[in-house]
């Protein structure tokens, strides 16, 4: 039988090169890998990742914090980039929107995405928004057509709203006001267009 010789400086492993079985053990001598490598402390299995790892390998390498939305909690290690870590946030959250988002810790500071923040425990606050309804007339008799709920997140989504109505400003119901930002718009308020589209 031929034998197969792994060299490495720190390991050097010599084994039969006997096919396994579905079950994991050599069909000859009826041995599993663990006993012909010689491996007789195997290390608790870890359910969640499929692997075998000690205590000391479970520790977290590299700087790392805790945050928590709601239930859940995730680590993030913070070595790279501001904007790597902020991208590692929004993909452990699954935060898909542009919403933006910042962390607090447990004395209500909150700090800047960098990777001298202390490694503690954060809370993740998510944009809300804002909430306007907005509403359409018939230009004839001025009685409303349809009606719809918009949550905005940035100046880019307002653009986006106006665009696909084909209007360049907001005016708010009952008033002559007209609003050309996300900064002037008023959470719960009605709108409609401006009197002029584009």
């Amino acid at each position: 039988m031929a034998k197969l010789i792994f060299r490495d400086p720190s390991i050097k492993i010599v084994m039969d090169a006997s096919p396994l079985n579905s079950k994991g053990r050599y069909e000859d001598d009826n041995q599993t890998a663990g006993n012909v490598l010689g491996i007789t402390d195997m290390t608790p299995w870890d359910g969640a990742t499929g692997c075998n790892f000690s205590a000391e390998q479970k520790q977290d390498v590299g700087r790392v914090i805790l945050v928590k939305w709601g239930d859940v909690t995730r680590k993030i290690g913070i070595d790279g980039s501001s904007a790597a870590i902020k991208e590692a946030i929004r993909n452990a959250f699954r935060l898909r929107s542009k919403r933006s988002f910042w962390l607090e810790d447990g004395d209500g500071v909150v700090r800047s995405l960098d990777r001298a923040m202390p490694l503690t425990t954060y809370t993740l606050h998510v944009d809300l928004g804002v909430t306007i309804k907005i509403y359409q007339y018939d230009e004839c008799n001025q009685h409303v057509v349809s009606s719809e709920d918009a949550t905005l997140y940035s100046e880019e989504d307002f653009r986006e709203l106006l665009s696909r109505l084909g209007w360049r400003a907001l005016r708010e119901v009952g008033t002559y006001k007209d609003v050309e930002s996300i900064a002037e718009l008023r959470e719960d308020v009605a709108y409609h267009h401006s009197g002029f589209k584009t």
